[in-house]
């Protein structure tokens, strides 16, 4: 289970996501693992998503 940092669900799972890279680093065209809360839509890097 995860919990959303942004409503504070607890979801099975988020859906993942390939976001563009922001620009941030040298490799602008890489893409960033993302998941996004099926409660909420909230878009989290998978870094920033906790396991419950």
């Amino acid at each position: 289970m995860v919990t959303c940092p942004d409503c504070g669900e607890t979801v099975a799972s988020f859906e993942e996501h390939s976001i563009p890279n922001n620009g941030d680093t040298k490799d602008d065209y890489s893409e960033i693992e993302a998941a996004v809360c099926p409660e909420c839509e909230a878009l989290w890097e998978v870094l920033e998503v906790t396991e419950a």
